[in-house]
């Protein structure tokens, strides 16, 4: 695909609600992507909780790229379907988010890498403030296992309390050269008045396909809050001067 190709899909992803984690986790890690290369996700996302209400992003995108070594760009979007108690079922265009992760300490085998990841999301529609998130993630790895988490703050001026925290941590361990199996546990703060905090997990594998595509899948719920269950499967490629066919 031609530059001005790539340049065309980001534009269309900027004009288009998709965690910028770690898939098929929430948790982020530290690690950008390689300089000069693209990493390209489509997902389905999938939550309901004891109500009976359901979200689903149906699909959801996330573009990666390696703008400079150890400094990537993000964007994803989402068309959400939604089903409340007491609602006729909707579709539409979700929210956006844009991030960039700049990893300032790489691993060695003292210490963990570490990043910055600043993010904002845009509400669909423009009718409410944007949300940002400020986040520090770490990542050291041991033989088959790695083990990744951190969290930080949201800010959002249209809710009460305005700043509310994330903070995770995951362990996945490789179980060939092509498949790793992980769990993670995170806790995300109250972001409304009336809402409570959410303590949760996820199960996560992990399998690389061929010509550089990998398979993601997750599934978990909550352990406090309101989320009954929550999935997730993903279909990722890599493209890039350092993964030429």
């Amino acid at each position: 695909m031609s530059s001005r190709a790539w340049l065309t899909l980001v534009f269309v992803l900027s004009l288009t609600r998709s965690a910028l984690a770690g898939p098929p986790y929430q948790t982020d890690d530290p690690e950008p992507v390689d300089y000069k290369n693209w990493e390209i996700y489509v997902a389905w996302d999938y939550a309901s909780d004891a109500g009976d209400a359901l979200t689903s992003a149906v699909p959801a995108f996330e573009l990666d790229y390696g703008l400079l070594p150890n400094l990537q760009v993000s964007a994803a979007t989402q068309f959400a379907y939604t089903r409340e108690v007491g609602s006729a079922p909707s579709y539409s265009f979700s929210d956006s988010q844009f991030g960039v992760k700049y990893r300032f300490v790489r691993e060695s085998a003292s210490r963990p890498q570490v990043a910055i990841y600043p993010q904002i999301l845009l509400p669909a529609g423009g009718n409410q403030p944007a949300r940002t998130f400020l986040p520090i993630w770490l990542e050291k790895t041991s033989g088959p296992w790695t083990v990744f988490g951190g969290g930080g703050f949201w800010h959002d001026s249209g809710s009460s309390p305005h700043d509310w925290t994330y903070v995770g941590v995951a362990v996945t361990r490789k179980l060939s050269p092509t498949t790793s199996l992980g769990t993670e546990i995170f806790r995300n703060g109250e972001d409304r008045t009336d809402g409570t905090a959410q303590l949760g997990f996820n199960i996560g594998l992990t399998t690389a396909l061929r010509n550089h595509r990998s398979f993601l899948f997750s599934v978990g719920r909550a352990l406090h809050g309101d989320n009954a269950l929550s999935g997730y499967t993903a279909y990722q490629f890599t493209v890039g001067p350092d993964h030429a066919r």
